[in-house]
C-alpha cells in the first residue's frame, strides 16, 4: 500500500556501491512491517534499506477473514545514475 525509498548513501554513492539488499520481513496484523531482518547485500547500503522498509505498509493477511503477521523476503534495489 506505501513503499518509501532508500535513500541512497552518500558514502555508497562516492564509492559507487550499487546492489540489492535482501531483508526478512514481518508484516503484522494491521499492515505495517514489525521485523525486519538483513540477509545480504553491500554492508555500506544495509542501514538505508532497513529504515525504507520499517515504513513501508501492506493490505493485511487474512486468513479464514482474520488477519495474520506472515513473514516475506524483500529485495531493495540501489542502481546508481
Amino acid at each position: 500500500m506505501r513503499k518509501i525509498d532508500p535513500i541512497y548513501p552518500d558514502l555508497a554513492q562516492k564509492s559507487r556501491i550499487s546492489g540489492v539488499v535482501v531483508l526478512d520481513v514481518v508484516v503484522d496484523e494491521e499492515g505495517g512491517v514489525s521485523e525486519v531482518r538483513y540477509i545480504s547485500g553491500p554492508a555500506l547500503l544495509r542501514d538505508s534499506a532497513i529504515n525504507a522498509v520499517r515504513q513501508w505498509r501492506y493490505s493485511p493477511t487474512l486468513l479464514n477473514g482474520e488477519p495474520i503477521p506472515v513473514t516475506s523476503q524483500v529485495r531493495v534495489t540501489f542502481r546508481l545514475n
